[in-house]
């Protein structure tokens, strides 16, 4: 678990560099024509010099990560607010690297929310809760992703892409950052 609202930016050395080889390597795999999601197995092959990075910044933790995903948003695309899981959970977060990002037209924005809810699960991203009244969603921070950056996911966010170009990030989760089970 971090100590952090909503985001918090950290340094990778491999980063851009990384991006970059990430972007040609996996290219191949992503429709960036439409919202989608891209779940890979966490291997070097994979992820190159960032595998060894992330693995040596959280095995001395006790930690490993759980899900390596590249979420896909097109140009002037939205990921409606969500819950990333079935249940609320502040604490639970996401590292989020930047694959291929405008450099000023997408955000992440948070929100707070007093209403119902409801569960849903896809095959593109998993179990979900989301706002059964979104008028009663209130905008509490945004944020624009372009470094690596922690993420809490665990509470109502929605990722807004209003650039001509496709958004990619790499969505990594760690051992901590969900209940197992």
């Amino acid at each position: 678990m971090l100590d952090f609202k909503f985001y918090k930016t950290t340094t990778l050395s491999c980063f851009p560099s990384i991006s970059k080889a990430l972007l040609e390597k996996h290219k191949d795999k992503f429709n960036t024509n439409e919202r989608s999601a891209v779940l890979l197995p966490w291997t070097q092959e994979n992820f190159l010099d960032l595998y060894d990075e992330i693995n040596s910044l959280v095995k001395p933790k006790g930690l490993h990560v759980t899900i390596s995903r590249f979420f896909i948003t097109p140009p002037n695309g939205r990921l409606g607010v969500h819950v990333d899981s079935h249940e609320l959970n502040p604490n639970a977060y996401a590292l989020n690297i930047p694959i291929l990002v405008d450099s000023k037209d997408h955000v992440m924005n948070w929100f707070d929310y007093d209403g119902e809810i409801f569960s849903k699960v896809t095959p593109t991203y998993n179990k979900a809760i989301a706002p059964l009244t979104p008028e009663k969603l209130q905008l509490v921070e945004s944020y624009l992703l372009i470094e690596p950056t922690y993420v809490q996911v665990g509470v109502f966010h929605e990722v807004l892409n209003t650039s001509s170009l496709p958004r990619i990030v790499l969505s990594i989760r760690f051992s901590n950052s969900f209940k197992v089970g």
